[in-house]
């Protein structure tokens, strides 16, 4: 065994080969500054590293736990801010431009000493990305982003929280090309329509996680010709009960972005989409509609039809993937608005009515008619529902949804009834569709099993320009859907793949 001087020695060793790039990038920068600049007494080859870290965070998380004598809080307050404002324009570290800026505080938050760090990070620093996530201080409410975030020359990514963006006349965003919104908290309006003052951003995400629902409306406008990447996390756990009879756009987003190429969506609140000049866009994944109550009880017409606003607005699209929430809100809007006949409307005694029931046969001129609600239950037994002919449906699901002309790979996930109910009229609209991924999954409060009666007209792209269809998960209960593919690739080969 070594001698105890022997192994402290040999620590200070290891600590001493370590590399300078090492230290600094991959090791202090996971600290913050004040943290960071703390470890030059760990040896003298780390004295002034920190000064070298390319990315920096500000953070008052466990400041305000150090105990003090009755009315030192703005003291220690005030000394906090000139310590951190001394780190960050240190001489040394003056020379080593910031590839980012960090500045997380949730208490002390006085907007003049915010507006100040932020201001040293840009102009001096150089700072190419910055984080801005500070709450509303006890007075003066949210801060207002300072005027050097717009002007900087440097700064090519933003990623903002609970600010106020409150822009001169003229001002615009003259280097931003990558821009995260938080949209937990309420949405100050500034935050809904500054968009279009970013001529060069190519990436925009909102995020968010709502608890409460909201009591006003959310319209966020998006106007960019430079916008490549469109993306929107938004997760709630708010009462859906509230939601049901609300046809207001309690969150709406509005994009126009004639060079936009990805589209993401990941939410369940069954959002509402404007989107325009979409001709260059190539992938989109949809997550979208609620995690549970899938039968969208005591939902208007309207409401459901914002998933069909929302698929028309694809229309150009060339690879697309729906998941289990998007296909299950796609098939209750289905079966509300194009399968289901409005009162009034004239059965043709000539026409053969395609219906659905949770056995997947089709009913005869004198059995009663069925329909199918999401965990698969027959409804009819107290009140009658009449079925639209099959034709009358093909024209009405292509009228409210659009064709996909360009769309060439599909990847869909269904877990319950009515998603598979839409499946085939959804096929039916890509017209040159060459990929399918069709996959079954199992959904929480959806029983097993799932209705498969599909239209007696084949979809055309099966019939012509498939190529290849791969089925996941599939077991005993969709034996059906397997031989549905095997008897038209029987006609018309393509690969088919069984997983």
């Amino acid at each position: 065994m070594l001698p105890s001087g022997s192994m402290a020695r040999n620590r200070g060793d290891c600590i001493s080969r370590l590399q300078d790039e090492i230290i600094s990038v991959h090791i202090l920068t996971k600290l913050p500054i004040n943290q960071a600049a703390a470890t030059s007494i760990l040896s003298r080859k780390w004295r002034n590293l920190w000064t070298l870290m390319p990315s920096v965070e500000i953070n008052d998380q466990g400041e305000q736990e150090e105990q003090g004598e009755p009315g030192e809080e703005e003291n220690r307050e005030n000394a906090f801010y000139a310590r951190m404002q001394g780190l960050l324009s240190h001489p040394a570290a003056a020379a080593t431009p910031l590839q980012g800026f960090s500045l997380v505080c949730e208490e002390w938050t006085r907007a003049e000493e915010m507006t100040r760090l932020i201001r040293i990070a840009l102009q001096d620093r150089r700072a190419k990305k910055l984080k801005v996530d500070v709450a509303p201080a006890w007075e003066g409410g949210n801060l207002i982003l300072p005027d050097i975030v717009y002007t900087s020359p440097d700064l090519l990514a933003l990623n903002i929280s609970k600010v106020i963006v409150q822009m001169p006349a003229g001002a615009v965003f003259i280097s931003l090309k990558s821009l995260t919104v938080d949209i937990t908290h309420q949405s100050d309006p500034s935050l809904q329509n500054f968009y279009h003052r970013c001529p060069v951003l190519e990436e925009l995400a909102f995020e968010g996680r709502i608890d409460e629902f909201p009591d006003v409306e959310h319209h966020f406008r998006v106007s960019s010709e430079s916008l490549k990447l469109f993306s929107l996390r938004l997760h709630s756990d708010f009462n859906y009960e509230k939601y049901y009879d609300v046809d207001l756009d309690i969150y709406k987003f509005s994009i126009r972005a004639p060079k936009l190429k990805h589209l993401v969506l990941d939410e369940n609140i069954l959002a509402s989409y404007a989107i325009e000049g979409s001709e260059n866009l190539v992938g989109a994944d949809i997550s979208t509609g609620w995690d549970d109550d899938l039968s969208y009880p005591g939902a208007t017409d309207l409401f459901l039809a914002r998933v069909f606003k929302l698929m028309e607005g694809l229309k150009h699209i060339q690879m697309l993937e729906l998941n289990e929430r998007t296909m299950a809100a796609l098939g209750m809007a289905f079966n509300r608005l194009c399968l289901i006949e409005d009162e009034g409307d004239q059965d043709s005694d000539d026409e053969e009515e395609h219906l659905i029931d949770d056995e997947g046969d089709q009913d005869g001129d004198d059995e009663e008619e069925h329909l199918i609600d999401d965990e698969g239950d027959q409804d009819g037994d107290e009140e009658e529902e009449h079925l639209r002919a099959e034709k009358d449906v093909w024209s009405l699901v292509e009228k409210k949804m659009g064709t996909f002309p360009l769309l060439t790979n599909l990847k869909l996930r269904i877990g319950n009834n009515l998603g598979w109910a839409v499946f085939p009229y959804l096929l039916k609209s890509c017209t040159a569709l060459k990929s399918l991924v069709l996959e079954m999954v199992v959904m929480d409060g959806v029983e097993e099993g799932f209705a498969w009666n599909p239209p007696s007209a084949k979809p055309a792209c099966l019939e012509e320009s498939i190529e290849r269809v791969q089925l996941r998960g599939f077991e005993e209960q969709g034996e059906r859907v397997l031989q549905y593919f095997q008897e038209i690739n029987g006609r018309n080969p393509f690969e088919l793949i069984v997983l």
